[in-house]
């Protein structure tokens, strides 16, 4: 296919809104049915509510700590796309909040048990650590009280990582000074 040849989204879109509500109905439901990526997103978008929201959480849970791990390897990356795939389906910060909190409550409570360190496996705990950063930037964005659940929350699984080792008291109490 040469450069002139390349169909690009202008092109799709045009044919797009020449489709009847009908035969764009039909399209999207084959859309649906090609790929559980295709049927998740339409799901989250359209659907959403907890049911959702436990769907991504029960992900999240086994890429960053999976409950047999001598079988499975944990995979970061999986968790973080997880994350991401929600923003983009969602757009809802308040649910991507809680997803987050629920990424690094796992990952502690994994780090914790299985003795996960910055010796053994950096790249795990930095992810956590970002996470963590990218939560609490969320929590000043969304201007959440301390008495928000969610903000509560989030103290709470802030002390399981520096029970698990991954944040020191000092990076806490610099986090959440900083709004």
């Amino acid at each position: 296919m040469s450069k002139e040849d390349k169909i690009n989204w202008s092109d799709i879109k045009r044919n797009l809104s020449k489709l009847s509500p009908k035969d764009l109905t039909k399209l999207i439901s084959e859309l649906y049915a090609l790929s559980p990526q295709n049927k998740d997103f339409l799901d989250t978008k359209f659907i959403g509510g907890n049911d959702v929201l436990e769907k991504y959480r029960n992900q999240i849970k086994e890429y960053i700590a999976p409950t047999e791990p001598w079988k499975y390897d944990v995979q970061v990356s999986k968790a973080k796309k997880v994350l991401g795939q929600y923003k983009k389906a969602t757009g809802n910060d308040i649910g991507l909040l809680d997803l987050m909190i629920s990424y690094m409550e796992c990952g502690a409570s994994f780090a914790k048990e299985y003795g996960v360190s910055y010796d053994s496996n950096e790249s795990y705990l930095y992810s956590l650590s970002i996470v963590f950063e990218d939560a609490n930037r969320m929590i000043r964005k969304l201007g959440l009280e301390k008495n928000h659940p969610l903000f509560e929350k989030l103290i709470a699984v802030s002390q399981k990582m520096v029970d698990a080792c991954i944040l020191e008291e000092k990076d806490l109490d610099k986090i959440f000074n900083n709004s």
